[in-house]
């Protein structure tokens, strides 16, 4: 017999099966909760944002650095600078054995040239060194003291004679190409730290 009774009683547990576990073991949350005061949001206050980090003061790193390099530039700039006063003196040497090669070659003497190219060496040395005794050298002296600024012999014999002795005496030869390059040479090789110090022979 199939009494409505019955069929409740078959679909009752069918239906409970046909449910959601999920829903059966969690009850719904009556509306009435969500505005209970546990429920609220907690009152926090706003995030506060560090100042951003400024270029001033300067860290103790970037004032080294700052040093340094001033001192750095300062270096460069009082080498170039006697670089280029260094370069300028000896282009200005060059330019007078230029003039006094082309003296002699217009028909000059030659005893009048050897003095020439002494005083232009002993111009140049002295704007390094002021040592009365470079201006007042002469004969072999004066020439052994031009060889010693050099790592090398400069001024070999006839050379070397010609400026001891050729502004005092004739000179039967003189080739002026090869006295004017040993000249030219000495200017060139000669390191400015040794003509600062004391000459000595």
């Amino acid at each position: 017999m199939n009494t409505p009774a019955v069929q409740n009683l078959v679909q009752s547990p069918i239906q409970n099966l046909t449910q959601n576990p999920v829903q059966q073991a969690v009850p719904d949350i009556a509306p009435g909760m969500a505005g209970m005061p546990g429920q609220q949001t907690l009152p926090l206050a706003d995030i506060i944002q560090p100042d951003p980090v400024g270029l001033w003061p300067l860290a103790p790193g970037w004032w080294l650095l700052m040093v340094i390099s001033i001192a750095l530039l300062t270096a460069l700039v009082i080498l170039l600078r006697k670089y280029l006063q260094a370069r300028k003196l000896r282009t200005q040497a060059l330019s007078l054995l230029d003039g006094a090669r082309q003296n002699y070659q217009a028909g000059g003497d030659a005893s009048d040239y050897c003095r020439d190219i002494n005083q232009v060496l002993k111009r140049y040395w002295r704007h390094y060194n002021s040592d009365p005794a470079i201006m007042t050298a002469d004969g072999d002296r004066w020439v052994t003291l031009l060889n010693h600024q050099c790592s090398s012999i400069v001024f070999h014999e006839r050379l070397a004679d010609a400026l001891a002795h050729g502004p005092y005496r004739k000179i039967a030869r003189l080739n002026p190409d090869v006295i004017d390059q040993a000249a030219r040479q000495w200017i060139s090789k000669a390191p400015i730290r040794k003509l600062r110090s004391s000459p000595h022979a």
